[in-house]
């Protein structure tokens, strides 16, 4: 399949492809990630189901959301990953009665304990060339990172698993049996992302696969049938979003909300509103706070129009059931539509989501931000923000304190695939010492967040809100 042909007949990515060239020697990065955005965007038109190759995000390399006419589509924006037993931060509950369905039972994954032969040393200078796929926190500092590096002893590259207690020295850890991004083109098993509920338990996973360690990453356990597109843990419970193979009509998997105890390899499906069909996207966030956990399921498919909402989905009770609402971001006038593209969680609690608009000729590209501060129950656009252009990635502090990465800038003066702040003297603030391809954005707390840099090399650490960063290479 020609990628290049499939994304040049697209007229808003023409348009994309066209202001990256001519913005190219003010953001000397923006090629690495323009192509592989541009990659990626020919998986989203098709609106394929298969294991995706590259992500943020979600991957964070990419990633995951929908930037206006299939460019945040193809990005994942999975760009909050908080650690799940961090102290509860405050969050409004309310009541929903959403009934499971009856026929639903759990779904037990028999362990299936895999060590890797890969050695183990105390520091990764035995590693060259590292590239963070996806971060994951069980506390402030206590975390891990899913990369690949140049293999050791061959050729190639090979998957990493590196493991920091204090934020700012690595040191690697046996890997999930799994590629990754870069790594033998992903093949299944491919892994996209990373998740630790605390210092034993962690999850590795991609859209079909899912591993679990519960010794700290010295062995993984795959759980078979399973395979997860968006996993998030607090407080002893684990959501997912992900396919269920079993046999009958679901025997190549079928979408479904799935709860667990950490620890647990039993899985119970739940439905949601509408049915769990909606649940088909790659495009798929969770963000959790206290209280209520939220999952956004964003889709864009140029074929199908410029209107394409998402759907939000909304928990007060650990997942056991579901209220559906709409599309959080703001109608913003006759023959446009404005669209969530990515969600994340601050450390006070609020809820961030990250919008799109688009012209009827899906060539408008602009983008904001909305916040939540009840539990997802509202969501309000500040009127100080301004606009934007789509968001690749979304993090936030707390309901004041939000970072954006976007590919394009609202403003001609600005730079373009920028990350910007939104507290400071202008609507949105150009973080300038950050640089390169931003692939990754999130925070611990209110005052403790990374972002992931330069094609993954770099991870840059805030310890006051995003006031100053300290840039690490791994």
């Amino acid at each position: 399949m020609n990628h290049s042909d499939d994304f040049d007949a697209d007229p808003v990515a023409r348009e994309l492809r066209a202001s990256f060239e001519r913005h190219a020697a003010e953001a000397p990065a923006g090629h690495f990630l323009a192509d592989r955005i541009i990659a990626a965007a020919d998986q989203s038109d098709a609106h394929r189901r298969a294991p995706r190759r590259w992500r943020t995000w979600m991957l964070p390399l990419v990633t995951a959301g929908a930037v206006a006419a299939a460019v945040v589509t193809a990005v994942g924006i999975a760009s909050y990953h908080p650690h799940a037993d961090k102290p509860p931060v405050p969050g409004t509950s309310g009541s929903v009665h959403v009934t499971p369905s009856p026929t639903a039972a759990p779904t037990h994954a028999p362990s299936h304990p895999i060590s890797t032969p890969s050695s183990r040393p105390t520091s990764s200078g035995d590693l060259a060339d590292v590239r963070v796929l996806d971060l994951t926190f069980a506390g402030q500092d206590d975390g891990w990172a899913l990369a690949s590096a140049r293999c050791v002893g061959g050729p190639g590259r090979c998957t990493a698993t590196l493991r920091t207690t204090d934020g700012r020295s690595w040191h690697r850890v046996t890997n999930p049996p799994a590629n990754v991004d870069g790594v033998n083109g992903c093949a299944d098993p491919c892994v996209e992302h990373l998740r630790f509920a605390n210092d034993q338990v962690g999850y590795a996973f991609g859209p079909n696969v899912l591993f679990m360690t519960t010794d700290g990453a010295q062995t993984w356990h795959q759980q078979p049938g399973l395979g997860v597109m968006a996993l998030e843990t607090y407080s002893g419970n684990v959501i997912a979003v992900g396919t269920r193979r079993s046999p009958g009509p679901c025997a190549n998997g079928c979408p479904t909300v799935l709860r667990s105890a950490i620890g647990s390899s039993t899985w119970t499906p739940v439905d949601v509103p509408g049915g769990n069909a909606g649940l088909a996207s790659n495009e798929v966030t969770i963000a959790r706070n206290s209280a209520v956990t939220l999952i956004l399921v964003s889709r864009y498919d140029s074929a199908k129009g410029f209107d394409q909402a998402a759907t939000l989905y909304r928990s007060t009770d650990e997942g056991a059931t579901w209220h559906r609402r709409a599309d959080p971001c703001p109608s913003v006038g006759d023959g446009y539509t404005n669209d969530a593209i990515g969600l994340t969680v601050g450390g006070d609690g609020a809820f961030v989501a990250s919008c799109v608009t688009r012209q009827r000729s899906q060539t408008f590209l602009a983008g904001g931000v909305v916040i939540s501060t009840d539990g997802g129950k509202s969501f309000t656009e500040p009127s100080s923000d301004g606009k934007l252009g789509p968001a690749i990635a979304v993090g936030a502090a707390d309901a004041n304190h939000r970072f954006v990465y976007a590919a394009v800038s609202g403003r001609p003066d600005e730079q373009r695939m920028a990350l910007y702040a939104s507290s400071g003297p202008a609507p949105w603030n150009d973080v300038s010492q950050i640089s390169g391809a931003v692939t990754f954005v999130g925070f611990e707390s209110t005052t403790v967040g990374r972002v992931v840099a330069d094609g993954g090399r770099t991870i840059w650490t805030t310890r006051d809100a995003g006031a100053h960063w300290q840039p690490v290479t791994p």
